[in-house]
């Protein structure tokens, strides 16, 4: 489980941040106003952020729950990129910040128990992975943006 703790996080804020440079070419697929999409970002953000202090007292096994959050965020994002309206596509994201909620209240609660001697300078390295992992996901954006629109 240690080996996977910051790369949980990193690939996590990949997902969630990778849509923002997308957003103006979303609204014109689905035909919305400009500035629609804006839920698409906020509400997944929002749910991560109530939800993640829940997580640390489920009464589940810590890889479990931490996996299964992953893989909701890889499945709720394949299920957004196929969305047939903004509505469902918003939807889909929210589900993605919800899922997202299990990884870094978990594995921020797990660092002193997997890292006794050195948990903060594993804090230092998870926070960094997560600002990491944010930035390439929206320059992995970009990127798409670039070559597709």
């Amino acid at each position: 489980m240690a080996w996977a703790l910051i790369p949980s996080g990193a690939l996590l804020y990949v997902a969630l941040y990778a849509v923002v440079p997308m957003l103006p070419g979303l609204e014109r697929l689905f035909g919305t106003p400009p500035g629609s999409a804006h839920l698409g970002i906020s509400l997944p953000f929002v749910l991560l952020v109530l939800l993640s202090p829940l997580v640390p007292r489920l009464r589940l096994p810590a890889g479990l729950v931490m996996g299964g959050g992953l893989l909701g965020v890889g499945l709720f994002g394949v299920l957004a990129g196929l969305a047939p309206s903004l509505e469902v596509w918003t939807l889909c994201r929210s589900l993605q910040g919800a899922f997202a909620a299990a990884v870094p209240g978990l594995s921020l609660a797990l660092l002193p128990r997997l890292y006794p001697r050195r948990h903060t300078q594993m804090a230092g390295f998870w926070v960094a992975g997560n600002v990491l992992g944010g930035g390439l996901g929206a320059g992995a954006g970009g990127a798409v943006c670039r070559v597709v629109w």
